[in-house]
């Protein structure tokens, strides 16, 4: 059951920021990342926030967790490239 505040809570959220996944979601969908086959490999990206975030990639569907206390990972280039384009990611250091 939800409460109708989260409905009005999530369309406050500004369009840029990574739309999260509940605490305790899975962190890795391993079964559809391995079908979507992406063509451009991997990327490092770096996340900038300190709140951690279970991020699903807007391309592959594939989901990322990242923190404070992991904040690089290695996506899917095809997500990387719209993850960069907000805020709240960079490249990582030393990413090529």
């Amino acid at each position: 059951m939800s409460c109708c505040g989260q409905k009005r809570a999530r369309a406050s959220l500004p369009a840029d920021r990574p739309a999260a996944v509940p605490a305790g979601a899975h962190s890795v969908d391993a079964g559809f990342a391995a079908a979507a086959r992406p063509a451009q490999g991997m990327a490092e990206i770096e996340y900038v926030a300190q709140s951690p975030v279970v991020v699903r990639g807007p391309v592959t569907g594939a989901t990322y967790q990242f923190s404070a206390a992991a904040p690089i990972q290695r996506v899917y280039r095809e997500d990387a490239s719209v993850l960069l384009a907000t805020r709240y990611f960079r490249p990582a250091a030393g990413s090529r």
